[in-house]
């Protein structure tokens, strides 16, 4: 298994998709084959969006190539485009899944108010005027275990198991840009994107507290409306039980 970083912007997601889209996982699985001499199939702990980037994206794959895993990960980064490398490689048991064997995920978002152009690829650039306090304030309310039907869209689980569970939000102001990382047990389809916008619609006034309340509380799907671009999300860390690649 291994740990891979990603510039989301130019791929059309983490999952590999039919001929002439270019994928996160249609790319690492490209590259594997040609440094291992055979096919590999490569599972991913996230089938991250597009436009979502990743710095801990956790991968997995077999191989009966005698390299060593630095010769791997060297030979792999000579040929892979500049957008995406693997960060670290380890052995593991023969039936490990990095999307089955998580025990939860840990995504960044980040907000730009000065909305630079330089920082502009991996952030939502938000100019109005915004009460900090209140996003901290509704993050408290979506902590713990929920049914977040209204964080996600009816079409993305038809299976309606929609109840995830939120260990912790931080808010981190350095400067204009803000970081708001959220850990929890899963997320379900958008929906980090659903939560961010409805708490930067809280901090800007168009939503109070009690209108998050009333989408943990009154479940509809597509509760909140749309989603925070995608361009300011970060798969930051995928956790497991008992060990950790970084």
């Amino acid at each position: 298994m291994g740990v891979v970083e990603y510039d989301g912007t130019d791929f059309e997601g983490f999952q590999i998709q039919p001929e002439n889209h270019r994928t996160v996982q249609g790319e690492i699985t490209k590259a594997l084959g040609e440094i291992l001499g055979h096919q590999v199939k490569v599972n991913g702990a996230s089938r991250t969006d597009a436009g979502v980037h990743a710095t801990g994206q956790v991968i997995a794959f077999k191989t009966s190539a005698s390299r060593t895993l630095k010769n791997i990960i060297r030979g792999v980064n000579s040929i892979c485009a500049g957008d995406w490398k693997i960060v670290d490689l380890a052995e593991t048991s023969i039936d490990f899944h990095p999307r089955h064997d998580a025990t939860g995920k840990t995504y960044l978002y980040i907000i730009d108010r000065d909305d630079s152009v330089i920082r502009r690829r991996f952030s939502w650039g938000i100019t109005e005027k915004m009460d900090i306090p209140l996003i901290e304030s509704g993050a408290r309310v979506l902590l713990g275990e929920h049914d977040f039907k209204s964080f996600t869209t009816q079409s993305a689980h038809r299976d309606d198991v929609t109840i995830r569970r939120i260990d912790d939000i931080s808010v981190r102001l350095t400067g204009n840009v803000i970081a708001i990382e959220i850990t929890g047990s899963g997320f379900l389809y958008q929906m980090v994107r659903r939560i961010i916008a409805a708490l930067v619609a809280l901090a800007k006034g168009d939503m109070n507290v009690e209108d998050i309340e009333d989408l943990i509380n009154n479940l509809r799907f597509d509760g909140t409306g749309y989603a925070a671009p995608a361009r300011g999300l970060i798969l930051n860390r995928v956790h497991y039980n008992g060990w950790d690649l970084r």
